[in-house]
């Protein structure tokens, strides 16, 4: 590309993420805001500049790369995000999706 001008992405392109979600020691029961209705929560609460909820791209070449690295990736965070055994917490793989059909 001349001058530094990054393509597009195609129309309904979704690149590989890695997402997780913080969870609570014990899940908790609160009142949705918008609807009213009980709702039992399973995400750690979060204050200050904490996330109880992540997503982030994972570029690679090939599914193979994708998912050695995510698989890099839960090995050292699982224990941050609660996601062991009998933890509520979870680190999960969406891989790439392009739409084929016009």
């Amino acid at each position: 590309m001349a001058g530094g001008t990054a393509a597009r992405k195609p129309v309904g392109f979704k690149p590989a993420m890695i997402c997780g979600m913080v969870g609570a020691t014990r899940p908790v029961e609160a009142v949705s805001p918008i609807s009213g209705r009980r709702v039992i929560r399973y995400s750690a609460g979060a204050g200050g500049s904490a996330k109880a909820n992540f997503a982030a791209p994972i570029s690679g070449a090939t599914d193979t790369t994708q998912r050695t690295l995510f698989s890099a990736i839960v090995e050292a965070k699982a224990a941050a995000f609660n996601a062991g055994e009998g933890g509520y917490g979870r680190l999960w793989f969406t891989p790439e999706y392009l739409s084929t059909s016009e």
